[in-house]
């Protein structure tokens, strides 16, 4: 071997060597460098956590400050205060380097923080309503934004870490081929290769489940403000409907009995005034049964209703139910009858929730049901030995997309030009209520301009059987 080619040899394996001593300098010249990535990837995400934590605390604040409004409890106006007081404190430790939180979301909360610790009374804090919601909306289109800001930071971090580790890859395989003429030099490339790409797969992998588990976080967000904004409009009709269903009988009850009180003869006559007292005891009856329903829903809600059980025989219970609702249905010229088993047995449960249950059932059919209709209520016992309980008609219907609407409290389908009846919406929620603090379900069959059937489903362990007697004649009764 001529000396000009060991000259070569030597050349190209100082080049070797040089590139192989380059690119493991640049490698652990990169280590600080992937180490500080590492670190502030670790600070977005605390900085995104602390943001979904101000908004949540926030959005409790709300509801707190709404249902002291409601309740006058001021327990909630504590807790209130309490939660702005944590959203502020999550705020004010967030790790942001342009502290974004601070600066521009913990004044709002401290606003809304001032206007809480200043009220006393539900209405003053009424009054302050206004005030207190474009405060929440401020705190939400700032924590929106500086959400987006992180999120955009974390792409471009994320780019650029692939970016830096595709070029480290490119110099590494740059330098494996100009270490090619020597064979050590090439295994242990190769090994160091393979050793990188686990390493670059692994961070990836891990970067993937970061990015997942940030959507997660995101659109736990979103669910959550749009509960917050669901649960605002679902308060704000609730306000507006009960301010319709409050005044209209108390106008009437007010009006006509201002005519009676002024005594003039003209207006103030013996049929007249027994008139103008079925209108007062009529607009009286109404605002008891909106009343009523708002207090059974609160007691049920807070866990204050107590069952008064005992066994019932439903054939009877039907039948008083009837003597309530004839009258309407007579109104409207529609057929009222009873669809029931012979062998009906007993049932164990509280008679005045179940005749409410039936009460409201029968209420709703009248109601969405046309002239001449026909409702029926049926009870018999289903195949895994509990008992059916329920009303159908040949009514106007219900979409399939509003069956979840009408079981909540207050969903009423006033969108729909073809129902303009009153009322809170409440029949079926506290229908289905009471069925469930007996262990039973409520299910609901419609089609529209076909009708409406509603069952109730009443648990094996609450049906008893009949005494038996003997020459006792078996026959459905009708309405």
């Amino acid at each position: 071997m001529t000396p000009r080619r060991y000259l070569t040899i030597l050349l190209i394996g100082a080049v070797s060597l040089i590139a192989i001593g380059a690119y493991f300098y640049r490698e652990v010249n990169r280590i600080p460098v992937r180490i500080a990535e590492s670190d502030e990837t670790m600070l977005k995400t605390d900085s995104m956590r602390h943001v979904f934590k101000v908004t949540l605390l926030n959005g409790r604040a709300y509801e707190a400050y709404l249902s002291y409004i409601h309740t006058g409890n001021p327990d909630e106006l504590k807790k209130a205060v309490n939660f702005s007081k944590a959203s502020i404190g999550f705020a004010a430790s967030a790790y942001i380097d342009d502290d974004a939180l601070k600066s521009r979301v913990i004044p709002i909360i401290r606003r809304n923080l001032e206007i809480t610790e200043s009220i006393s009374t539900p209405e003053e804090a009424a009054s302050h309503l206004a005030h207190f919601e474009q405060n929440m909306a401020d705190v939400y289109r700032e924590t929106e934004h500086i959400e987006q800001d992180i999120w955009v930071s974390f792409l471009e971090d994320f780019v650029r870490f692939q970016t830096g580790e595709k070029r480290a890859l490119i110099a590494y395989k740059f330098s494996a081929a100009l270490a090619g003429a020597i064979l050590l030099i090439m295994l242990f490339f190769f090994f160091r290769q393979r050793s990188l790409i686990r390493i670059i797969e692994a961070r990836e992998h891990d970067l993937e489940e970061l990015i997942e588990l940030r959507n997660e976080e995101l659109n736990l967000l979103r669910e959550t403000q749009a509960a917050a904004e669901a649960a605002d409009r679902a308060k704000t009709e609730f306000l507006a409907l009960m301010s319709h269903e409050l005044r209209t009988p108390l106008n009437a009850i007010v009006g006509f009995s201002e005519i009676v009180k002024r005594g003039d003869q003209k207006w103030v006559s013996h049929e007249k005034t027994t008139e103008y007292a079925a209108a007062i005891h009529s607009a009286s009856m109404h605002l008891l049964h909106v009343i009523n329903d708002i207090l059974d829903l609160a007691k049920i809600e807070a866990g204050q209703i107590q069952l008064d059980e005992s066994q019932i025989e439903l054939s009877r219970l039907i039948q008083r139910a009837e003597l309530l609702i004839r009258q309407r249905a007579q109104e409207k010229g529609q057929i009222l009858r009873a669809d029931l088993d012979p062998s009906l047995p007993m049932l164990i449960a509280d008679e005045r929730l179940v005749f409410q249950i039936l009460i409201n059932l029968l209420t709703n059919a009248v109601k969405f049901t046309g002239q001449r209709g026909e409702i029926v209520a049926f009870a018999a016992l289903s195949g895994d030995g509990g008992l059916d309980l329920g009303v159908r008609d040949n009514g106007i219907g219900i979409e399939e997309a509003d069956l979840t609407k009408v079981m909540q409290p207050f969903g009423q389908l006033r969108q729909n030009s073809s129902v303009t009846h009153e009322g809170t919406g409440l029949g079926l929620p506290l229908s289905r209520r009471f069925a469930e603090l007996h262990e039973a379900s409520v299910s609901i069959e419609s089609r529209v301009g076909e009708g409406t059937t509603v069952t109730v489903h009443f648990p094996a362990s609450r049906v008893v059987e009949r005494p038996v007697v003997l020459n006792e004649p078996v026959a459905a009764e009708s309405l």
